[in-house]
């Protein structure tokens, strides 16, 4: 993280309110007043879900094989109504992060029954 962001989580509530939101939302959808407005808002969510990682490092760090989590983890934060050829807009989706339809098998093409397990799960182990 660059030397000139605020490290501070406090400085960061703003974001931490429309995350908490989210994680109970997805599909949820926040509108900025420019394009600039929402590139920065999500730039910030971004640098949140980085700051509170790195706090759960200091927690996480005596325990061997653990890596750091944070709820956040889970988010997916896009721009939402895009004009043809643009990539950015007011508009900014957040939706939960998915794999969607997938299937395992043994070599013998025999079906393995699998759950993908999430975030969530690594939290309230």
């Amino acid at each position: 993280m660059p030397r000139g962001y605020n490290k501070s989580p406090a400085a960061y509530q703003d974001c931490e309110q429309v995350m908490n939101k989210a994680l109970d939302n997805p599909g949820m959808i926040v509108t900025f007043p420019t394009v600039g407005a929402a590139i920065n808002f999500r730039q910030r969510c971004y640098r949140y879900r980085n700051i509170v990682r790195a706090l759960n490092e200091e927690v996480t760090a005596l325990v061997p094989g653990r890596a750091a989590v944070t709820a956040y983890d889970v988010l997916v934060i896009r721009h939402h109504n895009l004009e043809p050829g643009k990539r950015t807009s007011r508009w900014l989706r957040f939706d939960r992060y998915e794999i969607g339809d997938f299937k395992v098998t043994d070599k013998d093409g025999n079906e393995i029954d699998v759950v993908p397990k999430t975030v969530d799960d690594d939290l309230f182990d």
